[in-house]
């Protein structure tokens, strides 16, 4: 196979886009034990929340769990009536007085029926998302659009509602995802599937998957822990500015928890873990590009080339549908080192070898990452 070059991603893009959902307002499921959340947070090791201030007592919650954690919030609009909506938004820059939001979102799944029955709809949730851009970008904040939860049908081409409120591009600086996987569906046609829906709602924005999840009563969980690797390199792939994974625990809307309620990981949480802990880098963001060849590729292999401030490239390799097969990774000048790793079993490498330009990388229904430092 001759040699390409590729470039590479600074693994801190890969990073940065990885959140998960939380519901610290509720006081339950797990949420009312503070310490052992910010804990379960530090352990999957992301930084970025996304979670609805719905209460003036918000703020200092909020705000605890930002300070034990690093992390920052995308706060959206809860799903309620107008009213509730207005006084969500009446919070926002209190919060981001202390620094502590990333983003701020429009209504949520006002097409549902805890929203319809308190009197909201997606017409009044499109007209409401201009009010929370004004205020979003008031305060110098990056908007995501409203999001839809119900519609899809065979009859309206599996579109759900995102095709009922024409283009809201002007109102918003992200389209909104949110993707739930059928039982035998891939992450990545169910990403690219609903990043297309949710470009119906913002032709003209990238888009943020805001909630991503499989329930552990129709996925096992090792399916799931490999699911969610699949999703992070996928949503980078596919154009996804950020990967908010639903949700810390198990809750009222379903139970796709990575974590027990009691902050014991579950495999999805291991895997997260994992992952975050190989990519883990402090240093300033550097790109570049990498000259190598692979062979033995399959019809649905994916990659995908990072590279920390250290210098090290990270290959990820990984496949949603082939069977088992040997990819043989060459490079044109031997490496000091190569390390294989598989987040979805371990931090630690798998393999390590000096002193070579050839590695052979089996791959078998698990995404590899292969760490080459010339």
């Amino acid at each position: 196979m001759p040699f390409t070059t590729a470039a590479a991603v600074s693994v801190s893009v890969v990073l940065n886009s990885i959140g998960v959902n939380t519901h610290l307002d509720s006081y339950q499921h797990g949420y009312q034990n503070l310490p052992v959340t910010e804990a379960a947070i530090n352990y999957l090791g992301v930084k970025n929340l996304r979670d609805s201030a719905q209460h003036s007592w918000s703020l200092p919650i909020w705000e605890k769990v930002a300070a034990a954690t690093g992390a920052r919030f995308d706060d959206y609009m809860g799903r309620g009536s107008p009213a509730q909506d207005r006084a969500d938004l009446s919070y926002v820059k209190a919060l981001n007085d202390k620094g502590i939001l990333n983003f701020v979102e429009g209504g949520e799944d006002s097409d549902t029926k805890v929203a319809l029955d308190a009197g909201n709809s997606i017409a009044w949730t499109a007209s409401f998302q201009k009010q929370v851009y004004s205020t979003g970008h008031a305060l110098g904040l990056p908007v995501i659009n409203m999001s839809f939860g119900a519609g899809w049908t065979e009859a309206n081409d599996w579109h759900g509602n995102y095709d009922k409120v024409g283009d809201l591009s002007a109102y918003a600086d992200y389209g909104n995802a949110h993707t739930y996987p059928a039982e035998g569906q891939w992450p990545n046609l169910a990403i690219t599937m609903l990043n297309a829906d949710a470009r119906l709602a913002a032709r003209r924005r990238p888009v943020i998957t805001t909630e991503i999840g499989w329930d552990t009563d129709k996925f096992d969980r090792r399916s799931i822990a490999r699911f969610v690797l699949d999703a992070v390199f996928d949503g980078i792939k596919d154009g996804d500015v950020k990967m908010y994974f639903h949700a810390l625990y198990d809750d009222n809307g379903g139970k796709h928890g990575l974590m027990n309620s009691n902050g014991t990981p579950r495999p999805a949480a291991r895997a997260l873990h994992n992952l975050t802990t190989i990519l883990h880098d402090t240093g300033v963001p550097r790109g570049g590009s990498l000259r190598y060849s692979l062979s033995g590729l399959a019809s649905h292999d994916r990659t995908l080339l990072m590279r920390k401030s250290t210098g090290a490239f990270q290959l990820v390799l990984w496949n949603e549908i082939d069977s088992p097969h040997t990819v043989t990774l060459r490079l044109p000048n031997a490496a000091k080192k190569v390390r294989v790793f598989a987040p979805l079993v371990a931090s630690t490498a798998r393999s390590v070898a000096t002193k070579t330009a050839t590695i052979d990388v089996a791959l078998a229904g698990q995404a590899l990452i292969v760490e080459i430092d010339p």
